[in-house]
């Protein structure tokens, strides 16, 4: 294989600073590569890479430009349980507002305030808190637009934290995810929780698609001792089974070793079946800070 893929699939498997999505952006990379990145996202869903009507988006915002996730039936279904686990954790933090942290178009801060909870949401797209505004019936929720590594809010000054929707499966890689959780933590009143889930990599439609990535890297020359299952935190995924992009999907012990550098007291709560899906699991974990 030409030693463009080979650094690429050296670059994407040890998880390198922004892994696919930067490689399909505009960073001195012509249209050529741009393709064949594009041809490499579908190869690793073991998908035509010719097919021209499945695009490979290179960044988040474009996902959410293509796809209703207002109307994500997985989402939709599980919204009313989230929000009354949310409520359970709210009484045994110390008294506070809720912070939904990549609240999306408001689908958990909106249902929080219609419930009587102080919410503030927080997201880094504006398409996204327009929607979340104008979904907003008690007009009381504090929306922000602001990236999750820098918070515009005071020290301890938030009881509950909320990641959703395996919205941290955007992050980009584990020392990403250190970082989110650093920032997270400073906000965070003493005694508050965060709650957040993430997906079972070990099951379903994400397991698949972490042994996809697994064979092709093999089929690309990569030495078969070298491609480990259990050190493969990245999958090619959809939504919708027409618009794909590159996640990255943190393993249990990865969520560990993070809690314990930053003295977070993390443990799993909940597994259920994801609605509308093959086989997947949601994992849904509680932290506090020790």
């Amino acid at each position: 294989c030409s030693s463009f893929f080979f650094f690429l699939f050296f670059f994407f498997f040890f998880q390198a600073e922004d892994g696919i999505r930067d490689l399909v952006r505009s960073r001195g990379l012509g249209d050529v590569y741009k393709r064949q990145v594009d041809r490499l996202g579908k190869m690793l869903l073991g998908l035509d890479p010719n097919n021209l009507s499945l695009p490979f988006h290179d960044s988040l915002e474009s996902v959410y430009h293509a796809l209703d996730f207002e109307r994500y039936p997985p989402n939709v279904a599980v919204n009313e349980n989230e929000v009354q686990q949310i409520i359970r954790v709210a009484m045994r933090a110390p008294k506070g507002p809720v912070l939904d942290l990549a609240c999306g178009t408001g689908r958990i801060a909106n249902a929080l305030a219609e419930k009587g909870l102080k919410t503030i949401g927080i997201d880094n797209l504006l398409v996204q808190l327009e929607k979340a505004k104008a979904a907003d019936s008690t007009g009381i929720v504090e929306y922000k637009l602001a990236d999750w590594h820098k918070l515009p809010l005071k020290d301890k000054s938030i009881s509950v934290v909320v990641l959703l929707g395996r919205s941290l499966c955007h992050t980009k890689d584990r020392l990403d995810l250190e970082e989110v959780f650093r920032e997270i933590k400073r906000v965070l009143k003493p005694g508050g929780i965060i709650l957040f889930d993430l997906p079972d990599p070990h099951e379903g439609q994400y397991l698949q698609n972490r042994k996809n990535l697994q064979n092709v890297l093999i089929q690309f020359g990569v030495p078969e001792k070298k491609v480990l299952l259990d050190q493969i935190e990245y999958v090619a995924d959809s939504a919708d089974g027409t618009n794909f992009y590159s996640r990255y999907i943190p393993l249990q012990e990865t969520i560990q070793a993070i809690s314990d550098r930053l003295k977070l007291n993390t443990r799993m709560v909940s597994r259920i079946p994801i609605p509308k899906s093959e086989g997947d699991f949601n994992c849904y974990f509680e932290a506090i800070p020790s």
